[in-house]
């Protein structure tokens, strides 16, 4: 489960080193740059909240990028399978 920015740039990449050695999938790709977003997302709302006294809930951006992580690494085993 991620908990931070930095974790969930770690399993992007991860991914992405997954999708390189598939065949080329668009839409695997589209994914991937769907959770990049959502990672950058969860990024700014941390130092938003770092650098100023307001808290910045990052628990729905955090849901949603692990949800998307889980998602795509369902499909890239998906499409390993069929592939």
């Amino acid at each position: 489960m991620i908990t931070s920015a930095i974790q969930g740039r770690q399993k992007i990449e991860e991914v992405r080193n997954i999708l390189r050695g598939m065949p080329y999938n668009s839409d695997l790709y589209k994914m991937l740059k769907t959770c990049e977003s959502l990672c950058t997302e969860v990024s700014k709302k941390e130092v938003l909240g770092r650098n100023s006294r307001v808290n910045y809930h990052t628990e729905k951006p955090l849901k949603d990028l692990n949800e998307c992580i889980d998602r795509l690494e369902k499909y890239i085993i998906l499409a390993k399978l069929l592939g």
